[in-house]
């Protein structure tokens, strides 16, 4: 499941990293283009359409006047009428503007022409600028145009604010076109991945339980097929394991067999040294045998999976244990703790970890507690304990130590093995801790149902 994750991230990256320098590109261009627009400026009227102002409204009534003004206005250009001429007393002279100014005098028949420009940011020197008989302006410029009745015309040109405007509202219109398509991308990515997850899910149950779950079949041609070649090897390895566990049971009854003639011959030894020794012999093998079934039968048991109270399980386990006359200490919630398991093989777990901690401590305490979205079994002692150098190994089938503890009687090295396989086949954890004042405690993780 990892992996599909780092798969997911880094394809969500890649995404990401696509639109992301898509983004970088398209602002780039508009912010180049409104450099270029506030280089160059933007166009102000030329004088023969201020002259066109001018006369259609010296001559026009006040109503025509207003529809004007109406028509005339728009984002880029205001267009209206002053009662009082404004004060120039405070006026800089610009050569450009002048210029500029002289060109309307000649146009309107020697009428007074204002230029007021924003010189409040940087440098005034290039104000206004002509370029192919077209007048050119960096800043805000107010042209007033006084007329015969003593009124002014002014002719303010917003064009520059209006670019700005305009390249925003273009940015944000482009920001959320690429985030609505990206994040159409990105569900299109996971529903192309949710076969694989599902597919990781189910390799992963195969792994603890050998139960081979129903896929979908959807998702891209190569994904069907990935999960067709799955389900078949899933179903090669079932019948394989099942075929292994048949061979072993059939052996396992047929030396079970002759363990029996053997222990029946061995009554008629004379020597009763002998045939006590020779008894015990027979009885450990027959142990030995039923250990290595047992271990190998933990992955392929035809008990069925089904919702365990596991508070249920353990007080059972203990009650049995203490009505035989052990020393047994529970610690239990009231509320049920539910986990998805094999009730006899849960059982057997308990009853080993029990048994253990009563052989190497003669007194056992068992408590379940709930640890979030798992359920914690924890059997503490207070024997030798194992040394932390030996914790891992005595995991593995057949190990041996002087000093490492074993679950089973007769001393084979199979017993935490057993348990390390049906934890494992549950889908948890095993871990020890040495006990504060002496002992050992062995801690068991299982996940826990999330039942509606």
């Amino acid at each position: 499941m990892s992996v599909l994750r780092n798969l997911t991230l880094r394809i969500c990256l890649i995404i990401a990293g696509a639109l992301l320098l898509i983004l970088l590109v398209i602002f780039g261009a508009i912010y180049v283009q409104n450099t270029n627009s506030a280089y160059r400026g933007f166009q102000l009227p030329l004088p023969d359409q201020v002259s066109a102002m001018v006369e259609y409204i010296e001559k026009a009534d006040a109503q025509d006047t207003q529809l004007f003004l109406r028509a005339i206005n728009s984002s880029s250009m205001h267009v209206h009428l002053l009662d009082v001429a404004p004060d120039t007393s405070d006026a800089i002279a610009l050569p450009n503007v002048t210029r500029f100014v002289s060109r309307y005098l000649d146009r309107l028949g020697g009428r007074h022409v204002y230029a007021m420009v924003d010189i409040s940011r940087g440098s005034v020197q290039e104000v206004v600028s002509e370029s192919a008989g077209v007048f050119w302006a960096v800043r805000p410029v107010r042209l007033l145009v006084e007329l015969k009745d003593g009124r002014i015309l002014a002719v303010e040109v917003t064009g520059e604010l209006f670019g700005r405007l305009t390249g925003l509202r273009l940015a944000l219109l482009v920001l959320h076109v690429t985030l609505l398509i990206g994040g159409v991308s990105l569900w299109a990515v996971q529903r192309q991945i949710k076969p694989l997850q599902q597919l990781a899910r189910a390799v992963d149950v195969f792994g603890a339980q050998l139960e081979i779950a129903e896929l979908p079949d959807k998702g891209a041609k190569e994904v069907r097929q990935l999960i067709s070649a799955v389900e078949r090897m899933q179903a090669r390895i079932r019948d394989l394991v099942n075929g292994r566990m048949r061979i072993l049971a059939a052996i396992g009854h047929d030396l079970g067999t002759y363990l029996t003639r053997l222990r029946l011959r061995a009554e008629f030894i004379a020597d009763e040294t002998q045939r006590e020794s020779a008894i015990q012999d027979i009885e450990d093998m027959h142990a030995l045998m039923s250990d290595t079934l047992t271990l190998a039968k933990a992955d392929s048991s035809t008990e069925i999976m089904q919702d365990v109270d596991l508070v249920v399980i353990v007080q059972r386990q203990a009650d049995s244990l203490m009505s035989a006359g052990e020393s047994v200490r529970v610690s239990l919630p009231e509320m049920p703790l539910v986990v998805l398991g094999r009730p006899v093989t849960l059982g057997r777990l308990v009853g080993n970890l029990l048994t253990n901690a009563l052989k190497y401590g003669k007194v056992a305490d068992v408590s379940l507690v709930r640890c979030g979205d798992e359920v914690r079994l924890a059997v503490a002692d207070r024997g030798p304990g194992i040394p932390p150098e030996d914790r891992a190994a005595v995991l593995e089938p057949f190990f041996r130590h002087d000093q490492a503890r074993n679950l089973d009687a007769g001393g084979f090295g199979l017993g935490l093995a057993i348990v390390a396989e049906i934890v494992q086949r549950a889908g948890g954890r095993i871990a020890f801790e040495d006990r504060p004042g002496g002992g050992l405690i062995v801690n068991v993780d299982l996940p826990l149902r999330q039942l509606s």
